[in-house]
């Protein structure tokens, strides 16, 4: 608001208190009031919006100008008119009044505006938290989809991998399935071998070696029973021997060496070799095998199984017992 405003309306007032203001004409008292009228209408409708502007303010500023020019103008005049001066000077002050609101409201329109930028400026901070939250959500959102999809993908590769890993299950079961029917044939086909060698050994004597009949036989028939040398039974290294000979054939085994106190106990492989030896030689001299009953099942480990089976039969014929 102009600072002239205020002096104008003094000096207005003052004007109407002077003794020579009954000296204005008729003429110039209501080109006087016409703009009071004019004024007070413009101040009444500024404090009605509550929103003066700058453009009403000066016209204001210049209607009360030109009042006060044409009262000063009008001064030593000689026409004098009748004034309600006190009217004139309320109209005035109420105007002071109007013009003090006006200031007033302009004041708190600029502090309503302050808020209002401030309350901008607010909206604005929470706009770019609100964004930054968004962008953080939004990224991790895109972590949390490609992990998805990188488990997907193993979930896949998995399932693939399962499913040929199911084939092949399939396919070791069918191969399985054939083997089994292969084995059972094979021991289909083993129990006859085996029959056979029992028909074999029945007809022969028993026992490994079937190219040479046995050297004893019980009566010195072909068809009498086996009659053995020696009981042998295998274990990891050594072998315990005892003697297996009817009280017939003493005097026999009595020429081939062979006498019970010498059989009667534990042998090593070089031990067994050189008893019974001679009887290798005698049998390979008549066309005969000398028989034993042997046993192997206390031998465990498997080189040394195949040894003294090997030494045993690279002897004499054997015919494989269940010893004490």
């Amino acid at each position: 608001m102009d600072n002239r405003q205020p002096s104008s309306l003094g000096n207005l007032s003052r004007l109407l208190q002077r003794p020579d203001f009954v000296a204005l004409t008729l003429a110039e008292v209501m080109v006087a009031m016409v703009f009071l009228v004019i004024i007070i209408g413009a101040a009444s409708g500024a404090f009605a919006t509550n929103e003066p502007s700058r453009e009403a303010l000066m016209e204001e500023r210049e209607r009360l100008l030109a009042l006060e020019n044409a009262l000063g103008k009008g001064l030593g005049k000689s026409e004098v008119v009748p004034a309600d001066v006190d009217g004139l000077f309320s109209r005035l002050v109420r105007l002071e009044d109007l013009e003090t609101d006006v200031a007033r409201l302009k004041q708190e329109l600029s502090e309503e505006r302050a808020e209002k930028e401030d309350l901008a400026s607010s909206l604005t901070a929470d706009k770019r938290e609100l964004l930054e939250q968004y962008s953080a959500v939004k990224r991790q959102l895109e972590a949390e989809r490609q992990a998805r999809e990188t488990a997907e993908r193993r979930l896949k590769a998995t399932e693939d991998f399962a499913k040929a890993l199911t084939a092949r299950l399939q396919e070791a079961q069918k191969q399985a399935k054939d083997l089994e029917a292969e084995l059972a044939d094979m021991r289909q086909q083993n129990q006859v071998f085996r029959s056979r060698v029992a028909k074999l050994e029945e007809v022969t004597g028993g026992g490994a070696g079937i190219g040479s009949p046995a050297c004893w036989r019980a009566g010195d028939d072909p068809d009498g029973s086996l009659q053995y040398v020696a009981n042998v039974k295998a274990f990891n290294g050594y072998l315990i021997v005892s003697p297996a000979w009817p009280q017939s054939r003493a005097d026999q085994a009595a020429a081939l060496g062979l006498d019970r106190q010498r059989l009667g106990g534990v042998m090593s492989r070089s031990d067994f070799k050189r008893v019974f030896r001679p009887i290798y030689d005698d049998g390979v001299r008549r066309g005969c095998r000398y028989y034993v009953r042997y046993d192997n099942r206390a031998v465990t480990d498997a080189n040394q199984l195949r040894a003294m089976d090997e030494l045993v039969e690279g002897h004499v014929y054997i015919y494989r017992s269940r010893l004490r």
